[in-house]
């Protein structure tokens, strides 16, 4: 990683640039009953017995969530995969989002299943 203004640094992998730098919500623990993301790339639930986490559209685009306790997803706006107005994640579940024109598309999961 090279050293670059504003305490930021940079990594490059094949073609795409990371960016980290002091102040950047990339990754944060949340130990709460209620969240709404804020631009996060990265969060882990923890701590808490059950926890209701909004996807918000307009601060967050992209988002890995990893589930050390029970999760109810929603999106402030919009749907799930074009059909779920929320989903649960059981402890131990990672699931990737994506919003696309709308819609939150679940990109990757681990864990995750349909009922």
């Amino acid at each position: 990683m090279s050293e670059h203004p504003r305490n930021t640094h940079r990594k490059e992998i094949s073609e795409k640039y990371y960016l980290r730098g002091i102040g950047s919500p990339i990754s944060r623990i949340v130990r709460e009953d209620t969240y709404k993301t804020d631009g996060e790339y990265f969060i882990v639930v923890k701590d808490v017995e059950n926890c209701r986490l909004q996807l918000d559209s307009n601060t967050t685009n992209h988002i890995r969530i990893k589930a050390l306790s029970k999760i109810l997803v929603s999106p402030l706006v919009g749907r799930i995969d074009e059909e779920f107005d929320e989903i649960l994640m059981e402890i131990g579940s990672c699931v990737e989002f994506l919003h696309i024109e709308g819609i939150w598309y679940i990109v990757s999961s681990d864990g995750l299943k349909q009922n």
